[in-house]
């Protein structure tokens, strides 16, 4: 059986395709590896970010105590009989707030007053025990506890505040 010219041509050429390999699939990347890079990039910066504004979310709350202090100090009324007491009381409580076992919660007054005026040194602090325990309160005392209690409120923040808080010890 000979082979036409025809057909010896037609063979030449099917045995030349058959050299060629047929791609069954792409691989399972499917994209070219600098996508990915920038797909992990991408997750990453992300990632940052997420953890960016959950930090900031939480130093947020931290200081909300802190801030509702100040707002309620400002709102006291000194010339109101028990205004000192109520400077104070607002002031143990943003102690309990920070630090609920802190030994400065049941403290005498004297350990109070000392911890209060190492904060603050440089400020004047009349003493509690005559201001809080007198029948009728020394206006410019009361005034002079507020100031101080303004003045020790308004640098901090609140992470501070409650180092200092659990950091003090008497000695």
């Amino acid at each position: 059986m000979t082979n036409t010219p025809a057909e010896q041509a037609q063979l030449t050429h099917q045995a030349e395709l058959a050299d060629i390999v047929e791609v069954s699939e792409l691989p399972f990347t499917g994209i070219a590896p600098g996508w990915w890079v920038l797909a992990v990039l991408v997750l990453l910066l992300l990632a940052a970010l997420g953890y960016w504004l959950y930090q900031r979310r939480q130093r947020s709350k931290y200081n909300q105590a802190l801030q509702e202090a100040r707002q309620a100090l400002n709102s006291i009324d000194i010339q109101q009989p028990d205004a000192a007491q109520q400077i104070n009381i607002l002031l143990k409580r943003l102690v309990r707030h920070y630090s609920p076992n802190s030994a400065l919660l049941s403290c005498p007054l004297p350990v109070w007053q000392e911890f209060l005026q190492q904060q603050q040194p440089r400020l004047l602090l009349p003493n509690l025990t005559v201001l809080l325990y007198q029948a009728e309160a020394d206006p410019q005392q009361t005034a002079t506890f507020a100031d101080f209690a303004k003045a020790w409120l308004q640098p901090y923040d609140a992470r501070k505040l409650a180092n200092s808080i659990k950091e003090y010890t008497h000695a």
